[in-house]
């Protein structure tokens, strides 16, 4: 599978899992890259990938889940992992070792939870939130090309 990216160190003691080239498979089924022969891991229990330098976490519909930190992560859902980050995959925690590569912006990784609760117009600054009302139920104010314009734009 080529060189380590990191490791799975188990918190109970044990050897640590090296990690192994871009997409890991742990699961209780013989076919996955990590096999977890215990009755709370699920077949296909998640997948570990590595991209951009530093590796994300997908459950994969499993019965238990898999948590990190201590918060179980959506099905289907990538969510980026840290090294020092705790996971938990049925019952067996892990500490996530690894060396970042390229240094990205955590937005990256929230911008895949997008706030559905700002209208588009608003979030790329083109109407502005009216005054004097809380922010549920704000209502957006018709965009003034005149708050735009800089001292020496005005006639």
């Amino acid at each position: 599978m080529g060189s380590a990216n990191g490791k799975l160190v188990p918190t109970g003691g044990g050897d640590a899992i090296e990690l192994p080239g871009e997409s890991v498979l742990i699961g209780r089924r013989p076919s996955c890259d990590i096999r977890m022969d215990f009755q709370n891991i699920s077949g296909h229990h998640c997948r570990l990938s590595f991209r951009d330098g530093f590796w994300f976490l997908e459950d994969l519909e499993s019965q238990n889940g898999t948590k990190v930190s201590g918060t179980r992560i959506l099905p289907r859902t990538n969510k980026m992992i840290q090294p020092g980050d705790l996971i938990t995959i049925g019952k067996r925690d892990f500490v996530m070792d690894y060396v970042p590569g390229k240094a990205i912006s955590p937005v990256v990784e929230s911008a895949a939870v997008e706030d559905l609760t700002v209208p588009l117009m608003q979030k790329a600054g083109l109407e502005k939130v009216g005054k004097g009302k809380s922010k549920s139920s704000q209502s957006p104010v018709a965009f003034d090309p005149a708050d735009f314009l800089l001292d020496d734009e005005i006639d």
